[in-house]
């Protein structure tokens, strides 16, 4: 589907791909990218971790609605290009990637991802099908995440491709304006001072909004293929990490709470009392030497 009938290349604003004796050689616009300033975390859910960008809610929203609706030459399937009348419309790919492998006892832990993306890039999904697999026809019961009991680890992601964002302007997402901004919207950009401004700059980006549920949603504002395979590796070591118990060699990340180290050894000056007593009865044995809080801990 990404060359025209009975033709041998294909060019659009994205990629260009020609049919060679081993297959179609596909060469995106953007074939290699530098990861700064490219990973976005829309607030709410989960904290943002330090080094992302935050997204507030109403320019995800306004990202979303935008990505939906991307110019009809982009929705334009290439096997159609030299018809008169061209077949324009969304492609999509569904993926079970596992999460967490069948033991002994229990079966392997799947989530789901749904890949949407115009139909001028199909070629990506073919990129990502040939690493995660291809889960089947999305509407037929039988693959249904909701309906496999056992299989499904509960958690569900979506992807959306929409190269056409890149340079949409800041204010048109509902960013404030600098003097109106708080000290992270100011720091990570998301503010303008000049109505033209673009958004990130006009360069490509990809946003995330997701919960503690474990419900993704990502818009990838490029077509590079590098970032459609990463993104289902940062879904499957999100999922990873909700579900607990499972290792992904890509998941990198935790829910962290603070712990403390009270000393790795213990020398008794004298004979140590070794029977097991009550909170209370502790107390009364370490008498004046301690201070007792009102939280139940003392402080010698």
């Amino acid at each position: 589907m990404s060359l025209p009938a009975g033709e041998d290349y294909f060019s659009s604003p994205y990629l260009k791909s020609y049919r060679l004796a081993q297959g179609v050689l596909h060469n995106p616009r953007s074939d290699r990218r530098t990861t700064r300033g490219i990973f976005h975390i829309v607030e709410g859910g989960l904290p943002v971790p330090a080094d992302k960008i935050t997204v507030p809610k109403i320019a995800f929203a306004r990202l979303l609605k935008a990505a939906l609706q991307p110019p009809a030459d982009v929705l334009a399937l290439p096997l159609t290009a030299k018809q008169k009348e061209q077949a324009r419309f969304f492609v999509t790919l569904l993926l079970r990637p596992v999460i967490c492998p069948a033991t002994a006892e229990d079966p392997a832990k799947r989530m789901e991802t749904r890949f949407f993306a115009p139909a001028s890039l199909v070629s990506n999904l073919d990129f990502v099908e040939g690493i995660f697999g291809n889960a089947g026809d999305p509407y037929l019961p039988e693959n249904d995440a909701a309906l496999d009991i056992e299989g499904w680890s509960g958690h569900t992601g979506c992807v959306i491709l929409a190269p056409h964002l890149a340079g949409i302007r800041k204010k048109e997402l509902g960013l404030p304006h600098f003097d109106d901004a708080t000290e992270l919207q100011r720091r990570d950009g998301m503010c303008w001072r000049e109505e033209d401004e673009a958004y990130n700059g006009g360069e490509a980006f990809k946003v995330t909004c997701r919960d503690e549920r474990g419900v993704i949603v990502t818009i990838i504002a490029d077509n590079y293929y590098g970032y459609c395979k990463k993104e289902v590796k940062t879904q499957i070591s999100y999922a990873a990490n909700l579900f607990g118990l499972c290792e992904e060699e890509h998941a990198g990340g935790a829910i962290a709470f603070p712990a403390y180290v009270l000393g790795q050894e213990f020398y008794a000056g004298r004979t140590v009392l070794t029977k097991k007593v009550i909170f209370e009865e502790a107390m009364q044995l370490l008498g004046d030497r301690i201070e007792l809080r009102p939280e139940r801990y003392a402080v010698d």
